[in-house]
């Protein structure tokens, strides 16, 4: 039965001509989405806000997660705000700071 799926996923893996969508299908697994289940501690700073869980399954599906802007760094940023993830730019404390206040900035929620 393993290997319908595993053709049906190859399948659907083909159809795609985004190499964005193609690699998000590539990195699911059967517990991919297990995270959901972890309990939020905030005693423990394991809680997480509104707007990381925006940002983080935004990116995940692929959605749009913020309205094209310009970066302190200079570049553009595009609807899905993937340069977040990048950007080594800002006075932050550190690339990733800057990257979450560059998508916080543009958020859309």
């Amino acid at each position: 039965m393993s290997w319908v799926i595993a053709s049906e996923r190859l399948e659907l893996n083909n159809s795609l001509s985004n190499p964005a969508d193609q690699a998000r299908l590539l990195v699911t697994s059967p517990h991919s989405g297990d995270w959901r289940y972890a309990l939020p501690l905030s005693d423990g700073g394991l809680c997480l806000d509104d707007c990381v869980v925006h940002i983080a399954v935004g990116l995940r599906l692929g959605a749009n997660i913020c309205e094209p802007h310009q970066c302190p760094c200079g570049v553009t940023v595009d609807a899905k705000g993937l340069h977040g993830l990048s950007c080594k730019g800002g006075s932050g404390r550190s690339a990733s700071d800057h990257g979450r206040k560059c998508l916080e900035g543009a958020f859309q929620g």
